[in-house]
């Protein structure tokens, strides 16, 4: 089996928060630094203390779950206007570990996006706080992530299958794992040290 080949089943068979250090040993292998700068995004979410964030970066629309936003009291916002639906939508920039950890959740999940909040408010003079949504959505987000990285790795084939087939590696990635607002996640800094090999 090649490297590609190798690559590929793991990307098909095992989370992304696998498959995706993996990946990033590959980007890093063949000094694709748009490649490896995706994948850090996506392992350790589009967030300000991430090194691989830049003031232009956007989280991207295949990040968007469905929900509805609440006030203080529980009244949900109506939204009648089809051209205005995107309102009831939320781009998750947890990264990939903590999102199969919300993936894994039972009932509805709260979110208080402030910055959204005050968006709302601005413009439709209409108070918010909370955005609800299911767990499930945030399995698609997952699948489209993984989708998304299928379609990088194929775009670079040749580039891959020249690389030695030991450096991708099917052995479980131990990272340290803390207690967070879903539960149980990985610890940034671990992870940081783990795909870059600092100490």
């Amino acid at each position: 089996m090649s490297g590609y080949d190798q690559l590929l089943t793991l990307i098909e068979q095992q989370p992304l928060s696998r498959s995706l250090p993996a990946a990033l040993r590959i980007a890093n292998s063949i000094t694709d630094e748009e490649w490896a700068s995706w994948i850090k995004l996506e392992l350790m979410g589009y967030l300000a203390d991430n090194p691989a964030m830049r003031k232009q970066t956007a989280v991207p629309e295949y990040r968007a779950v469905p929900g509805l936003w609440y006030d203080d009291y529980g009244r949900s916002l109506a939204i009648n206007d089809p051209g205005l639906a995107f309102i009831n939508e939320l781009r998750l920039r947890q990264g990939v570990t903590e999102l199969e950890s919300i993936a894994a959740g039972n009932g509805p999940l709260v979110m208080r996006p402030m910055e959204f909040s005050d968006i709302i408010r601005n413009n439709f003079d209409v108070e918010v706080s909370i955005f609800q949504f299911q767990p499930r959505s945030v399995c698609q987000v997952l699948t489209n992530i993984k989708v998304q990285l299928l379609d990088r790795v194929a775009s670079r084939r040749e580039r891959i299958s020249a690389i030695p087939v030991n450096q991708i590696s099917q052995k479980a990635e131990i990272l340290l794992l803390k207690p967070n607002l879903y539960g149980v996640g990985v610890d940034l800094k671990a992870l940081w040290r783990r795909a870059f090999g600092k100490q």
